[in-house]
């Protein structure tokens, strides 16, 4: 541990862990103020510091509590008196229990475990939750409008045609969309170090414009409502994640040879509380910010006709994608209650590479009368860059500040999906679905979407 973090940590521990308990706000005597009936407000941390003398090494679980020490009628931690009496007589160093020292007042005796425990839920780790999953939110919308360009155009490929000729369908001039999203993102905790879940609902308008029979264009909005938890060992936070995109991009076919250019711009609206407890007492504090994030992608693919003889109406791309993600999550300032931290700005940057294959075929017109094309496609991924979220928090109550982190994102890992587009009829329109998944070491992530396309 870094020296700074661990001066941070320990005054975290000196001064904050004794907040929790209301016999406390009656006097350092230890009276129990739970005979009086009178409900007590919780103490202040400067109130607590000035009344308070802390064992700081006690407190880390570096040495072990002096074994004549007399425990008062009841634990910080609410332990019975014969208990805590019968636990310090049993037990070394790590007996976790903080008590009144009737020579040196309030005293902590720990393992590193739990105080290390405290400490993060204390220090804000949680916080990280918001960056890492906003940079993860960016990606997803990417890979989502590369999703709805492959199939604008019908995907009718060259070589498609069974004369050989290597005519291409002429696409329509303008198309309208709009879809409705669900996901869901995990990043495993990793101990202390945070994870998040983030579940998202939200939906996508966009229209496209063909100029010539190889070349499309268009731009897409899209609006998201998040509900972020952070995962973890004293990592206890929960808030939203609410997003709004705007997206443009651009198709064009050289022959067999495809160009896919994507833009995306995002802007994020984040709230996020924090519990920490402490004794019988939860401290809970709340902040606001807002974030924006800007991605690129351009994907090149290949185009084979697959075998005419079995499979006329269907074709192979290889493809390979390379990404990048910028995402920022402004600094701000928590409320509520001492425990109330200074947050720092949140920044990542990433570049993503992908390389895989996508299949499409026209199906299904034997059982619908008309023809459907399906869409599967499978890549891996490389990931360059920043693998966790830091951030610098500071607890203005100490004048003490650290940094903490996330925990980190795999380098490498799979991207997998499956699609449907199935005309309605004649002038009628179309509906689609697609489904796609996303694995990586220690992440993972669900998105279904399910719309309707017109074309003029």
């Amino acid at each position: 541990m870094k020296p700074r973090r661990s001066r941070f940590l320990q005054r975290i521990l000196a001064g904050v862990v004794v907040c929790g308990h209301t016999a406390l706000a009656a006097g350092i005597d230890g009276s129990d103020s739970s005979e009086s009936g009178q409900a007590l407000p919780s103490p202040s941390l400067d109130s607590l510091m000035a009344a308070s003398s802390i064992n700081v090494e006690q407190s880390l679980g570096l040495v072990p509590t002096e074994p004549d020490s007399t425990p008062v009628e009841k634990s910080l931690l609410g332990t019975e008196p014969e208990k805590l009496a019968s636990s310090r007589k049993n037990s070394s160093s790590s007996s976790g229990r903080l008590s009144m020292n009737s020579s040196n007042g309030w005293t902590m005796s720990t393992n590193t475990k739990n105080g290390e425990y405290l400490a993060r839920s204390l220090s804000g780790a949680g916080v990280t939750a918001l960056g890492a999953a906003w940079r993860d939110q960016m990606e997803r919308q990417l890979q989502s409008i590369r999703n709805r360009t492959t199939t604008l155009n019908g995907a009718m490929p060259c070589e498609m045609e069974s004369d050989g000729k290597g005519d291409v369908c002429q696409p329509p001039p303008y198309t309208v969309w709009g879809n409705a999203e669900i996901g869901y993102n995990h990043l495993d905790d990793q101990g202390y170090q945070p994870g998040y879940k983030l579940n998202t609902l939200g939906g996508t308008v966009g229209f496209a414009t063909s100029s010539s029979e190889d070349f499309t264009m268009g731009a897409a909005f899209t609006g998201m409502s998040g509900r972020i938890r952070a995962t973890g060992v004293g990592n206890a936070a929960s808030g939203d994640l609410d997003a709004y995109y705007a997206s443009v991009f651009a198709r064009k076919e050289s022959g067999c040879v495809t160009h896919t250019f994507i833009g995306t711009v995002g802007f994020a609206d984040t709230m996020l509380k924090r519990n920490a407890s402490l004794g019988d007492v939860t401290y809970s504090t709340k902040g606001k910010s807002d974030g924006v994030g800007y991605g690129f992608m351009y994907e090149m693919g290949r185009t084979f006709r697959m075998n005419p003889e079995y499979m006329s109406n269907a074709w192979w791309q290889p493809v390979l994608n390379i990404s990048y993600i910028h995402s920022t999550i402004d600094g701000y300032s928590e409320d509520g209650s001492d425990i109330a931290l200074n947050v720092g700005k949140q920044t990542r940057n990433n570049v993503i590479f992908g390389l895989g294959g996508r299949m499409q075929a026209m199906v299904a017109h034997e059982w619908l009368n008309r023809s459907a094309l399906w869409e599967m496609r499978l890549l891996g991924k490389a990931t360059a860059g920043a693998r966790r979220q830091k951030v610098g928090v500071s607890m203005p109550a100490l004048d003490e500040s650290t940094t903490v982190g996330s925990a980190k994102s795999g380098v490498v890992g799979v991207e997998m999906g499956i699609g449907m587009t199935m005309p309605l009829g004649l002038n009628c329109g179309a509906v689609f679905m697609d489904f796609s998944a996303e694995f990586a070491d220690n992440y993972n992530a669900v998105n279904g979407t399910v719309g309707y396309r017109m074309d003029f």
